[in-house]
């Protein structure tokens, strides 16, 4: 049975703000993409959905967390 002072963001879930959970390995190809690039800014999955709708021209809504992650497109 899951609590409920275990629910909503930031309680209880599989992620943190530590080094760790922020720089996970992504792996992106395509035009759209800089090529041969690693990227050392604090990313996560949460960031991976805001990016594809920004590439595939596709308005982000206000209510999605993450950001778009700029700094790999070209």
């Amino acid at each position: 049975m899951v609590s409920d002072l275990c629910t909503g963001r930031g309680h209880g879930t599989h992620s943190s703000l530590s080094p760790h959970a922020l720089h996970n390995t992504l792996i992106a190809n395509g035009p759209d993409f800089r090529h041969g690039w690693n990227d050392t800014m604090p990313t996560g999955n949460i960031d991976v959905a805001p990016t594809i709708l920004s590439v595939l021209g596709l308005e982000v809504p206000k209510t999605m967390d993450g950001r778009i992650l700029s700094e790999v497109l070209r």
